[in-house]
């Protein structure tokens, strides 16, 4: 049923489909065949704890955010629109909404179509009354109660118009920013994309092999971002970019941070911007940290060294 291919696109799907990536599938053994699992267990904790803070207190292994780096969040005017969009008869929760589609009589229809065909009708809402009370159609109805909705709400424009703007779902019409230290997200980071990169897991034409490195680094703390257009961040079908962020321990604290590699697609700063969001969330201590052995290095440093400055400001330096 359509309601749950909506509720699975809200869960984020990755490039590689499921059953490709199960046990017996087709990527299964290419991938954990080099997933060190006792070395994964010892950085999931430090992993989470930076995924939680980039979830906004929530663990969740995949985050959407906006480009300023702000979770995917609804404001209270739009939860007031779903239950508008509810009284018209549309099947419509918080996740399907966020995803900016929902459904009527099983077929998926854009919300910022529905209101832009509904929002010059305010004005009509008088004579729809009248209609109304001639005839009592059920269809009439649900109109009268969704207006009923929207007029108490302040959502309308100087000439009384249903302004979407106000809602985030107008605001979402960014490029998304989806982090995500899943399994299979890690895997698809090069496979089935519009970009070529040695981590393709379909690769074995030149014996070298570079796509072990796949389960290896992520074995060791690695993660993803893709950047994608608004209505692809659930379902990642053409992502516009990626980076991969390689861990680095640090040398007597052991603790982790994280640095984004090369970009492969198309996004002019995109690993800058990246590489901030992260740092505002990553509190090391003074060390020197080195790249894990298991992370194949696109083109970073070997080493990054952390120091105190003036008691108080730590500063990154090669």
């Amino acid at each position: 049923m359509f309601v749950r291919k909506v509720k699975e696109k809200y869960k984020i799907e990755a490039i590689i489909p499921k059953e490709d990536f199960k046990k017996g599938g087709k990527y299964h053994e290419t991938f954990y065949g080099n997933f060190d699992k006792d070395k994964y267990k010892s950085v999931a904790p430090k992993l989470q704890q930076l995924f939680r803070t980039l979830g906004g207190g929530k663990l969740k292994h995949t985050v959407i955010v906006d480009y300023a780096g702000k979770p995917s969040t609804l404001k209270d005017i739009d939860i007031k629109m779903i239950e508008a969009l509810q009284k018209l008869g549309y099947e419509v929760n918080d996740e399907m909404y966020k995803t900016g589609h929902i459904l009527k009589n099983n077929k998926e229809v854009p919300i910022l179509e529905i209101l832009k065909t509904k929002a010059t009708k305010v004005r009509g809402y008088d004579k729809l009354k009248e209609r109304y009370e001639t005839n009592k159609n059920e269809n009439l109805k649900k109109e009268i109660d969704f207006y009923d909705h929207i007029l108490k709400m302040d959502i309308l424009d100087s000439s009384k118009k249903i302004d979407i703007r106000k809602l985030a779902i107008y605001d979402n019409q960014k490029a998304k920013i989806v982090f995500s230290y899943n399994h299979r997200l890690i895997a698809s980071q090069s496979t089935g994309v519009s970009w070529t990169s040695c981590m393709n897991l379909d690769r074995n034409d030149d014996g070298l092999c570079w796509e072990n490195y796949v389960g290896k680094g992520a074995s060791a703390g690695q993660f993803v971002a893709f950047l994608a257009k608004v209505g692809d961040e659930y379902t990642l079908e053409s992502p516009t970019a990626r980076v991969l962020f390689k861990p680095y321990v640090g040398k007597i604290s052991k603790d982790i941070i994280w640095k984004a590699d090369k970009t492969y697609g198309t996004a002019g700063g995109f690993r800058e911007h990246v590489q901030k969001l992260i740092d505002n969330n990553v509190k090391p201590k003074a060390d020197i940290y080195d790249i894990d052995p298991d992370s194949y290095n696109d083109g970073l440093p070997d080493h990054w060294a952390f120091r105190e400055s003036g008691g108080e400001k730590r500063t990154f330096y090669r």
